[in-house]
């Protein structure tokens, strides 16, 4: 396989996967009684007690294949790059699979609960950060990867400019997430994290098929 159909390869695979997760945040939300996709959050969609839990689950495994798709772009090119994408992609199966408590399904399922919480709906939680921390990571590398690639061209650089805005904007969502639509604003923000995969995979393809290296 040449480097640049294994580009290819991945941004399709890189596609498919941003396609499944929202494809199954529509079906989930639609299927859950309910449900309001700008109170309640994604993660109750694939929680216990959820109707049709399994489609909330290949959304966001589907997402972390995307990531992986995106890390293994620069393999060859960028190891931290690679790792750091590698990594989210990692943290996005642990969220998949610590799936939070819902008993009485994914609407209102962690809103506003003040109940306790068990070991997996903590670990699912420390997933989520680390997910984000790792996104951060994985575009900030990227955006030096392309800004140092030999015979980088104003797209290449521009791009990068894309992903820290990307970056940044992440970080922000989190931090300014309204209480009365913590769902409306999580979606933003994996809108800004699929808009920050999609381009990494992008940019490894480019850097792939022109044979670019920092």
């Amino acid at each position: 396989m040449t480097r640049t159909t294994r580009g290819r390869s991945l941004l399709m695979v890189a596609v498919a996967g941003c396609t499944m997760l929202w494809t199954s945040i529509a079906i989930g939300g639609a299927v859950n009684e309910g449900y309001s996709h700008l109170r309640d959050y994604v993660s109750a969609l694939s929680g216990r007690g959820s109707s049709a839990a399994f489609v909330g689950m290949l959304g966001l495994i589907g997402f972390s294949s995307a990531s992986a798709a995106a890390g293994l772009s620069f393999r060859g090119i960028s190891r931290f790059t690679m790792a750091a994408w590698l990594a989210a992609a990692f943290a996005g199966v642990v969220v998949a699979l610590a799936r939070i408590s819902c008993p009485e399904g994914a609407a209102m399922c962690s809103v506003g609960d003040d109940g306790p919480s068990d070991a997996l709906d903590t670990l699912h939680g420390i997933a989520v950060v680390a997910y984000e921390l790792c996104f951060l990571a994985g575009a900030t590398a990227t955006a030096v990867t392309l800004a140092r690639a030999s015979h980088a061209k104003p797209r290449e650089r521009g791009i990068a400019v894309g992903l820290v805005s990307l970056a940044v904007a992440s970080a922000l969502t989190i931090v300014s997430t309204p209480e009365s639509t913590p769902g409306g604003m999580q979606r933003v923000w994996l809108a800004i994290n699929t808009s920050g995969v999609l381009l990494a995979a992008y940019s490894g393809c480019r850097l792939l098929r022109r044979g670019s290296t920092p």
